[in-house]
C-alpha cells in the first residue's frame, strides 16, 4: 500500500518536470498544460539541440515509467477481484435476493466496506466531504463529472443513503462482477431508444422509493482536454417530473 502511494505521486512529478525541461516534444507538452496557459510557443533553437541530446534518455524514460505503470495497474486489478470474491458471499446473503429499497440499501453498506478496503490498498485514499448537505428523508439526484473508471466506485458508496446509478447494459454481462452492477444500477441500452425511455422511467420509480439517482451528464468518460463535456438533458428533465 506504501509503494501504492508514493510511486504514483513520484511518477506524476517526473511527468511534470518532464515536461518544464523538455524532455518531451513541445506539441505534446501544450496538450498537458492548464486551459489558461495554452498557446503556441515557438521553442528556442538552443533548446531543440539540448533536446535532441536527450532523445535517447526520454525513450527509457518513457519505457520506465510504462512498466511502472502497468505493474501497478495489474496490481489494482488484483486487488480489486480478491475483494470483489470476499465480499461475494455477504452480498449473496443479504442484498441481492431482496427487494428494493432493502436490496439497496444493504448493498451500498456492503459497498462503503468494500471500497474502504480497495481504495487505499490500490493507492486511492479517499476522503468525503459535504455530506452534510444531504437532508435525512429528502432523496435527491447527484450529477458527476466523468473522466475514469473508478468515478463510480468513488461516487456509489460516498452518496448519503441509498441510491443507485445510470449505467450502460454492457458492463452488466461481466460474470460475478455484473451481479454487484444490476444491483446498483438502472441499466441503459444507449443504442435502443425504447430502452432509454424505460430507463428513465426507472429512475422516477428510484426516486419514488426514497432512494437517491446518481447520474453523468456527459453521457460517458471525458477523454478530451476539455475539464467536462457537452451535458445531456435527461438529469435535468428528471428532477422536473
Amino acid at each position: 500500500p506504501i509503494l501504492s502511494l508514493v510511486i504514483p505521486a513520484i511518477l506524476h512529478k517526473c511527468h511534470e518536470l518532464s515536461y518544464a525541461y523538455g524532455l518531451r516534444p513541445h506539441h505534446e507538452r501544450i496538450g498537458h498544460m492548464p486551459l489558461h496557459t495554452r498557446h503556441l510557443v515557438v521553442p528556442h533553437k538552443h533548446h531543440i539541440r539540448w533536446l535532441r541530446a536527450h532523445d535517447h534518455f526520454s525513450w527509457w524514460y518513457e519505457h520506465i515509467c510504462s512498466i511502472i505503470t502497468n505493474t501497478l495497474s495489474i496490481g489494482e486489478d488484483i486487488i480489486f477481484i480478491i475483494t470483489m470474491l470476499i465480499v461475494l458471499l455477504p452480498f449473496l446473503l443479504f442484498s441481492y435476493f431482496r427487494k428494493d429499497p432493502q436490496k439497496t440499501h444493504a448493498f451500498v453498506h456492503m459497498s462503503r466496506i468494500w471500497m474502504g478496503v480497495f481504495l487505499p490498498l490500490a493507492g486511492c485514499p479517499l476522503r468525503v466531504r459535504g455530506k452534510e448537505n444531504f437532508k435525512k428523508g429528502e432523496t435527491y439526484i447527484v450529477l458527476c463529472n466523468h473522466n475514469a473508471l473508478l468515478d463510480v466506485p468513488v461516487s456509489y458508496p460516498s452518496i448519503p443513503g441509498g441510491n443507485k446509478t445510470i449505467a450502460k447494459i454492457e458492463m452488466a454481462k461481466i460474470p460475478i462482477f455484473g451481479l454487484f452492477y444490476r444491483t446498483g444500477s438502472v441499466l441503459v441500452d444507449r443504442k435502443d431508444e425504447n430502452s432509454r425511455k424505460e430507463s428513465f422511467i426507472k429512475m422516477k420509480e428510484v426516486l419514488d422509493m426514497g432512494l437517491h439517482m446518481c447520474l453523468y451528464p456527459e453521457g460517458t468518460r471525458n477523454k478530451s482536454s476539455e475539464p467536462l463535456k457537452e451535458f445531456h438533458n435527461g438529469a435535468f428533465r428528471l428532477s422536473l417530473t
